[in-house]
């Protein structure tokens, strides 16, 4: 499926399980783990688009993104929507896989609609605005161990929650 916006170019590619198997998509730099690529040569309208396009695929679909962003893209959502306690959970999953070496891919379609804020955004300008803002996004590491172990959030400066940011709490688009 064609899927512009963090390339002209980019492709996202859907495939059907066999009986019984669940479906995947290779998301690429379109979809990650609680996140969405950059936009680069697209636009925000694009992005919101792709995202109701990847939203209306089977819930069980496994997603696979094209890098391994979890855990900083789980930190910025949880800031975006701090009493969403399945993202805490989720947070603290991912963060105890990647101290373990393991990776957090794939995800499911289910779980994008719960927890990616991009996924859950209103409407094309509350995803420029979270776009805009996981840009500016920054996590800090901890200085003795150099790990993301003990990370804090440094951009909470926008003052926004889900509430007041275009993102759905229901998980729909």
């Amino acid at each position: 499926m064609s899927t512009p916006c963090h390339t002209s170019g980019d492709m996202c590619f859907f495939v059907t399980g066999n009986h019984g198997e669940s479906p995947a998509l290779f998301s690429g730099d379109t979809l990650f783990v609680s996140g969405c690529g950059k936009i680069f040569e697209g636009t925000g309208q694009q992005m919101y688009d792709n995202m109701a396009i990847m939203a209306a695929l089977p819930h069980p679909t496994r997603v696979y993104c094209g890098h391994e962003y979890t855990v900083t893209n789980l930190k910025f959502a949880l800031n975006e929507d701090p009493s969403n306690f399945d993202l805490a959970e989720k947070l603290q999953w991912a963060h105890k896989n990647r101290l373990n070496s393991h990776p957090t891919v794939p995800s499911t379609i289910e779980e994008e609609r719960r927890l990616n804020p991009f996924m859950r955004a209103t409407n094309a300008t509350a995803t420029i605005a979270l776009r805009a803002r996981r840009d500016r996004f920054k996590v800090k590491t901890s200085r003795s161990s150099g790990s993301i172990s003990s990370t804090e959030v440094s951009d909470r400066s926008s003052g926004t929650n889900s509430a007041s940011s275009g993102i759905s709490s229901n998980g729909s688009h």
